[in-house]
């Protein structure tokens, strides 16, 4: 299976696999990253898809954001 850790700075995020996460973790925390979402890309792009009106929520979802507008 496929995971996905996300992490948001600045207006940015991070997308990272298992492995990367591993090692890159704690260096970005230090650096002020905050990790937002873990996922599974495929359920993530299934829901995207089925109900695109809540597109935008998800995507802002990744930074942590969620709004109902």
């Amino acid at each position: 299976m496929n995971i996905v850790f996300v992490y948001y700075k600045d207006g940015k995020i991070r997308c990272l696999n298992l492995k990367q996460a591993r090692l890159e973790n704690d260096t970005l925390i230090n650096d002020g990253w905050v990790h937002t979402e873990t996922i599974n890309p495929c359920v993530w792009i299934e829901n995207i898809f089925n109900n695109p009106k809540a597109t935008l929520i998800e995507v802002k979802s990744l930074s942590g954001y969620i709004s109902n507008h």
